[in-house]
C-alpha cells in the first residue's frame, strides 16, 4: 500500500521521490486529450469535419501519418519484458 500511495502522490501533486518527475505540463496535455475525447463522444468532430472538402480530409490523413512515422524507431531492438 505504501508504494501505491507514493505513486498516487507523484501523479496528483507532481512531485516524485525519485530522479524523474512528472511536470505540470503533462496536466495541459491531459486536458487537451480529455477535451478531444469528450468532443468525440458528443460527435462534435463529425459535424465540424464533414463541412470540409474531401481533399482536405485526405491531406490531413497524410499529414497525420507522416507525423506518426516520426515516432517509429529507425532500428529494431528486441523487447524482452522478463529478463532473467
Amino acid at each position: 500500500m505504501e508504494k501505491s500511495i507514493t505513486i498516487f502522490k507523484s501523479f496528483v501533486f507532481f512531485n516524485s521521490p525519485g530522479s524523474e518527475e512528472l511536470g505540470i505540463h503533462l496536466l495541459g496535455i491531459f486536458l487537451i486529450l480529455a477535451i478531444a475525447h469528450f468532443a468525440t463522444y458528443k460527435n462534435l468532430w463529425r459535424e465540424w469535419w464533414q463541412k470540409f472538402p474531401d481533399w482536405i480530409f485526405a491531406a490531413w490523413y497524410g499529414f497525420a501519418f507522416s507525423v506518426i512515422l516520426l515516432f517509429i524507431a529507425p532500428n529494431y531492438s528486441a523487447f524482452i519484458y522478463f529478463q532473467f
